[in-house]
Order: structure tokens, then C-alpha cells, then sequence
């Protein structure tokens, strides 16, 4: 049972008695692990102290994390064939506890979460994760899973990520979802702040790109090259009244290309932005002729083969820009900002033993 808590020392020493008494009410065997920053001696007490049938295990991250960090990390500290999150510590109770952990025990279900019976969640986020999930609510602070699930999308998960349950329900195999109803009025929106709101974006856009891969990848590709257009003559307009036309021309197709190039490195490829930027701004440089040359020879190859594009030559152009925005994207995606992989720091987990 994965219990995440920061800054309310006090008040959590104080509720350790309580969080006992709820897990023993519930006729559980558990163990409790408490995901802190505080390192006090009175807390490892208070642990010591606990009903001896009742394990604990303190778990200090290695640097300041997030609630969702912590709910990552105890969940990889756990040695329980089910695993309970109650990041609320407030919901800590015996009938959720056995509400969760019913579905788990009777093997009518892989993933538990509760859901709050007055859902307030925003639209716009439950229409933008709908091609993720089926599940209508997966924004659950409460839920519960079997180990082997699990063990089997661990590696793929991504610790800074703002709401655990989607990306557990988006990255596992779990074949049976249950939810359970949450009398919780204080339940939190999927997001009500600006900064909220670019955490689930970015959260969003590395699920889409673990379920739809490429697709996901090409998508962004193409969205970033036609804002390229956009910038290509923004900038030609500007330009036209300080040189000459062809040099006006050519330095707006240089602007353009940067742009790409600087939009791409940060948001499509973001896990390649700490490669060397000179380096890679000049494969990317050499990936753009290359697909410049693809998109001239299909239009010519079109117009010269068959009558029909001889007649239609912005048809067989627009084959070849999409021709060429392929082998684009494929160098982009394979060479220029070919895919690094990053590793992530494990907390200090301390056991505390119970004595009688």
C-alpha cells in the first residue's frame, strides 16, 4: 500500500495510528510504504510503533519529486502480489481499501481505480485521451494493480508524468479494468492551471508516441513543416523590402528551414534536443536537400511518364512534396535525431522493522 506524502510532518506522525487501524479493519495482510521528504527521527519511530502485524517501509527520493515521482517509486519498492495507491491520503479508509483490492483478490480484475460518483473533469481532456483509453475517467488518484502487470510496462514508464493512472492504463497489458466509485468532493480536475495544462500536453504527447509510434512522430512532422510555411513567408515579406528578390528568397527559406529545424529538435524529436546542436543542424540541413531532391524528381518523373500529370503539374508537385516529406521525416527519424537512451535515479529505500 503506496502512501505518498511531503511537507506535513507533524500531522503525519499523527496519522500513522490511524492508517494502521484502517489496514487492520480491512482484514488485509499489507505493508505500508510511506513515499516522504521527511527524515525525521520522530517519524521512524512512530513507524517502529506500529502494530506489529503491520510492516512499513520508508522511501526517500534522492532529489525534490512530484506526488506522481513518488507513486512511481513506490510501486517499484513493493514486494506485494497487489499493489494499492492512495495518493490521497485523505481517501485512506477501510471501505476503499477493500472497494480496490476486491476485483484483485477475486480476479475479476487486473487494474482497480476510483472514480468520484460527481465527475467534474474537463471535456477538452477527456476528448483529447479518449483515443488513448477506453476508460472515460482515468485520472484516478486512487487504484490498484497486479504485480506481474506491472512488471511487464515498468520499463517504459515515465516518473515525472502528472497523472500515474493514465499512463499505467495507456503503457500496460491490462486486460480487465474495474472502477470503483469514490465519494470524493475534492477529487482533482485532469487540469485547472496553465502549467497543469502544459504538464497533461506533454504527458499526452509521449503516450500518443508510445501507442501510435511513427505515426505520432510523422503527425508533429508534418504539423511543425507546415508552420514552416507559415514562417517562410512571413519572413519572405519582411525580407522583400531590404534585398533583392533572390536573396530575399533564399533567406526566407533559410528562416523557414531553421524554424523546422529548431521546432523539431524541441518538440517531435525532444529526446534528441541534448544531442550537439551544430552537428545535428547540419544533417538536418542535409536531410532537407535530400527530400527537396525527392520531391523535384517524382514532379518530373510524374509529368515526363504519364499525360495526365503533364497536364496537371500541381498534382504530381504535390506528390512530390509528400514524396519528399517522407524521406525527410525517415532521415529526421533514423539519422539526424536518432534516439537516445536516458537513465533515471533510484530512491533510497530504508525498511523499517517493527518490534513487539
Amino acid at each position: 500500500m503506496i502512501v505518498p506524502t511531503f511537507g506535513e510532518t507533524d500531522n503525519l506522525v499523527s496519522k500513522l495510528s490511524r492508517f494502521a487501524d484502517e489496514i487492520a479493519d480491512s482484514g488485509l495482510s499489507a505493508e505500508l510504504i510511506l513515499v516522504t521528504d521527511d527524515t525525521s527521527r520522530e517519524l521512524k519511530q512512530a513507524c517502529d510503533a506500529l502494530n506489529p502485524s503491520l510492516s512499513a517501509q520508508l522511501i526517500y527520493p534522492e532529489q525534490s519529486q512530484s506526488q506522481s515521482t513518488a507513486i512511481l517509486d513506490g510501486l517499484q519498492a513493493a514486494s506485494g502480489e497487489f499493489l494499492l495507491v492512495l495518493a490521497d491520503e485523505t481517501c485512506l479508509s477501510r471501505e476503499l481499501i477493500q472497494a480496490l483490492s476486491t476485483p484483485l483478490l477475486e480476479q475479476q480484475a487486473d487494474f482497480v481505480m476510483g472514480s468520484p460518483e460527481n465527475k467534474s473533469g474537463s471535456p477538452l481532456a477527456n476528448w483529447l485521451v479518449r483515443p488513448l483509453t477506453k476508460e472515460k475517467d482515468p485520472w484516478a488518484d486512487c487504484f490498484a494493480l497486479s504485480r506481474d502487470k506491472l512488471e511487464l510496462c515498468e520499463e517504459h514508464l515515465t516518473p515525472s508524468s502528472p497523472h500515474p493512472a493514465l499512463e499505467l492504463l495507456v503503457k500496460g497489458e491490462f486486460e480487465e479494468v474495474v472502477t470503483v466509485p469514490l465519494d470524493d468532493p475534492s477529487a482533482r480536475k485532469p487540469a485547472s492551471t496553465v502549467r497543469e495544462w502544459f504538464r497533461l500536453g506533454a504527458q499526452l504527447k509521449t503516450l500518443y508516441e508510445f501507442k501510435f509510434k511513427n505515426y505520432a512522430y510523422f503527425l508533429q512532422f508534418a504539423i511543425v513543416g507546415s508552420s514552416g510555411v507559415i514562417v517562410n513567408l512571413l519572413a519572405l515579406s519582411l525580407l522583400l523590402d531590404l534585398m533583392i528578390r533572390p536573396l530575399a528568397v533564399a533567406t526566407a527559406i533559410w528562416i523557414a528551414m531553421t524554424s523546422n529545424f529548431l521546432l523539431n529538435r524541441h518538440i517531435t524529436f525532444s529526446y534528441a534536443r541534448h544531442a550537439p546542436l551544430l552537428k545535428q543542424y547540419l544533417a538536418y540541413c542535409g536531410s532537407c536537400l535530400t527530400g527537396n531532391f525527392f520531391n523535384w524528381l517524382t514532379t518530373m518523373v510524374l509529368c515526363g511518364t504519364f499525360a495526365f500529370f503533364a497536364a496537371q503539374p500541381l498534382v504530381a508537385a504535390l506528390i512530390g512534396i509528400v514524396v519528399g516529406m517522407g524521406f525527410n521525416f525517415l532521415l529526421c527519424r533514423l539519422l539526424v535525431f536518432g534516439k537516445q537512451k536516458s537513465t533515471s535515479s533510484a530512491p533510497v529505500n530504508e525498511p523499517v522493522e517493527n518490534h513487539s
